[in-house]
């Protein structure tokens, strides 16, 4: 019996693959512009970003330097007054020097061969004494003018640094995108930081202030100023000691104004007092003496007795009331003759001598207003004030080229609507953005950035000490330059924004509603 084989071949089937294949490649293709949108967006998410960290960056560094320009001023009105002090003291000094070398040529003088010479250092010491005069009143006219110069400098840079921060951060924003706008929230967080600017500082010309600001200066004056005095035992043999003594200081000294009868008009009635009530002045004090202190008996008992001899002294002061304001009194106890009483409390151990010098002291005829008003952190107690900003910018989406901008791939045409054998919204990759009905209105992206300028005092390293630094502190304060800026972390101001959107579409959702109009 023969087998029988049977072959079975498959029939040839063909155009199976074909649709898959168009299945993959519009899965494809959608995918790929569903990857587009989302880098479109996160690119312009970034330069978003960026746009308004460079805004917040760039107004707090125009507020920190308008900071460190006010500063600035008040170091150089500390320094004019200082300079002042320098030209009352050599006024003092060369008053001193005059009156130590007519003393000398008194007391030398007869000698014949000696005369020449003490005379002729006498008349030098005059001549001296005047120039050095006429050069000051000059020169503390001319500082005393750039006090005001300063102060307005300082004010002028106050106003106009509040007053352009908002224009600087707008343009920021244009010439990084001109897309690019401040939302609403935004334009009110930086309308808030000037505010905050204002409040911020403000102007000191209250006696508490200003004797504030006087004590600075006083801290500042230089070692000429502060004491230009030294000591020289010249004989110490036990019962009798004899020692040379020179003191010199200048002192900012200040006054409560009087209330006497110049302060009346012509009919008697009290004039009111604007500002700052006291009056001020720049005084200084030179003398040389020498004290001899030797044993001796008073009252039946053995004591040290101590006596004075003026050699030298001098005085010198400008005030704004062209008088010695400083206050004194005949009621001191010290010893000796009735003109070598002082009537101000002694500055040093030179008292009759002192009181000499207030007999015989200069007066400069030079314009001085005193101590002026200045700007300093409103809160002065505080150790670390900090003045922040937020800004937040928008980019409408119509704006931002995603495939739904694209003509004839994501076109808002419905799938029926034909056109070259294909629907235009077939391939439309739907990328939704945050939609406000109120306020900025339409659908945005938008981004958030937060900054501050703080006072940071720069560390300092200390010397012989490899790696050391000082750990000092240092409140922040208008009267040194450091103030600096960093961004920082807006998660509540995000946060406030997102419930500022919310209650807004909440209003704007009630608003439709309530008219019918879905």
């Amino acid at each position: 019996m023969s087998s029988i084989r049977i072959s079975a071949r498959p029939a040839r089937q063909r155009g199976q693959s074909l649709p898959l294949g168009l299945a993959a490649m519009m899965f494809t293709a959608i995918l790929t512009l569903a990857l587009f949108n989302t880098g479109q967006v996160t690119s312009e998410k970034m330069r978003l970003t960026n746009t308004a960290d460079a805004a917040v960056y760039s107004g707090l560094v125009w507020q920190a330097r308008g900071l460190n320009f006010q500063a600035y001023m008040n170091r150089a009105m500390v320094a004019n007054q200082v300079s002042i002090a320098q030209v009352v003291s050599l006024v003092s000094w060369s008053r001193y020097l005059r009156t130590a070398a007519r003393n000398l040529n008194y007391v030398l003088g007869w000698i014949p061969p000696v005369r020449p010479f003490t005379q002729a250092f006498y008349n030098a010491s005059i001549e001296l004494n005047e120039l050095v005069r006429q050069v000051a009143e000059v020169a503390v006219n001319v500082l005393d003018g750039l006090l005001d110069v300063l102060r307005f400098a300082q004010q002028s840079v106050h106003v106009a640094t509040g007053a352009s921060t908002q224009e600087i951060v707008r343009k920021v924003v244009e010439r990084n995108d001109a897309r690019y706008r401040l939302t609403y929230l935004g334009a009110g967080f930086l309308a808030k930081n000037t505010a905050d600017w204002y409040r911020f500082t403000k102007n000191y010309d209250d006696d508490d202030g200003l004797v504030r600001k006087a004590d600075v200066i006083t801290r500042s004056r230089d070692r000429f100023t502060r004491d230009r005095g030294w000591s020289e035992r010249m004989l110490d043999v036990g019962i009798i000691k004899v020692e040379l003594v020179k003191a010199g200081e200048t002192r900012l000294m200040r006054k409560a104004k009087s209330n006497d009868a110049d302060d009346d008009d012509w009919y008697g009635n009290r004039r009111q007092r604007s500002g700052s009530n006291l009056d001020w002045q720049w005084k200084g004090k030179d003398t040389l003496s020498v004290h001899l202190r030797w044993k001796c008996i008073r009252r039946w008992r053995l004591t040290t007795c101590r006596e004075e001899l003026p050699v030298g002294w001098g005085a010198a002061l400008v005030s704004t009331t062209g008088q010695d304001i400083e206050s004194c009194n005949e009621d001191d106890e010290d010893g000796g003759f009735w003109f070598f009483r002082s009537g101000c409390p002694p500055w040093s151990r030179n008292a009759r001598a002192e009181r000499l010098a207030e007999m015989e002291k200069d007066i400069l005829d030079a314009n001085y207003d005193g101590v002026r008003s200045y700007r300093d952190i409103a809160d002065a107690g505080v150790q670390d004030p900090r003045l922040p900003l937020v800004v937040e910018v928008r980019v409408d989406h119509r704006a931002v080229r995603t495939s739904t901008k694209v003509k004839g791939i994501g076109s808002p045409a419905k799938a029926g609507e034909s056109r070259n054998g294909m629907g235009t919204g077939m391939f439309r990759v739907a990328d939704d953005f945050a939609e406000s009905k109120v306020g900025d209105g339409g659908a945005q992206l938008a981004a958030i950035a937060k900054g501050e300028v703080f006072f940071r005092r720069p560390v300092k390293r200390v010397p012989g000490r490899w790696g050391a630094t000082d750990s000092q502190d240092e409140f922040g304060s208008l009267y040194n330059p450091y103030w600096d800026v960093h961004l920082l972390p807006a998660d509540r101001e995000r946060i406030a924004a997102w419930a500022t959107r919310g209650v807004a579409d909440f209003v704007g959702l009630a608003g439709e509603l309530s008219g019918g109009r879905i």
